[in-house]
């Protein structure tokens, strides 16, 4: 919804409330995409140095890069109080929250490549349904609180906004995990645990049983 909120309305809430130009409006709404792409660089190598040294877990890293974009989306979009006296402030927001959403693809879209990699095709699906789902939900959020295109309008969507993206932060801190489970690995992958667990004696006999029946 944050990222729907950010590319589809960012433009309209700038000419509504902001009264900017459209050459200021169009510099106000690439700046969290240029603001993103240099986050997710610095963020995503500077993990996985500190995974390489065994400074911090995978699941630690989920975690961490998840609740940097929740808590602070969650911030910068509930404190939101500007208005045309002050856009400074709303390239402040929105840039932080660009910035934000770069973490955030060091968490859930690591977390759900890692999990379970013998069902990575089902598990993919399943959250691009339910991103498109969020993705039909925040239009339909807008239409239905922006009357005549008012900051307080605009207020109550970002509020909505923000309580969604803390409670999805919150369930995926106490249930999300970075390590591969496994029921993930496949039955194929169970098999060869289960091969390398046997002891040399029973590959011998079952060499030889293999003799005696040829």
């Amino acid at each position: 919804m944050v990222i729907v909120l950010l590319q589809a309305f960012m433009p309209t809430f700038l000419k509504e409330v902001l009264y900017l130009k459209l050459s200021q409006n169009g510099f106000y709404s690439a700046a969290p995409f240029v603001v993103q792409i240099f986050t997710k660089l610095f963020w995503s190598i500077g993990l996985d140095h500190l995974k390489a040294t065994n400074k911090i877990s995978n699941t630690a890293a989920c975690k961490v890069s998840q609740s940097t974009f929740t808590i602070g989306t969650f911030l910068i979009l509930i404190t939101h109080f500007a208005d045309c006296t002050h856009p400074e402030i709303i390239l402040f927001m929105f840039c932080a929250v660009g910035a934000g959403f770069a973490t955030c693809i060091s968490g859930f879209y690591t977390s759900m490549l890692s999990v379970a990699p013998a069902y990575v095709g089902i598990i993919s699906s399943i959250a691009q349904f339910l991103g498109n789902v969020g993705m039909l939900i925040c239009p339909a959020l807008v239409s239905f609180f922006r009357v005549y295109g008012t900051l307080k309008e605009w207020q109550i969507i970002f509020y909505i906004v923000a309580i969604y993206t803390i409670f999805s932060g919150v369930f995926f801190l106490i249930f999300g995990t970075g390590d591969t489970l496994e029921w993930g690995r496949g039955a194929s992958s169970n098999r060869d645990k289960t091969d390398e667990n046997q002891e040399p004696e029973e590959y011998a006999l079952k060499s030889i049983e293999v003799t005696l029946d040829h």
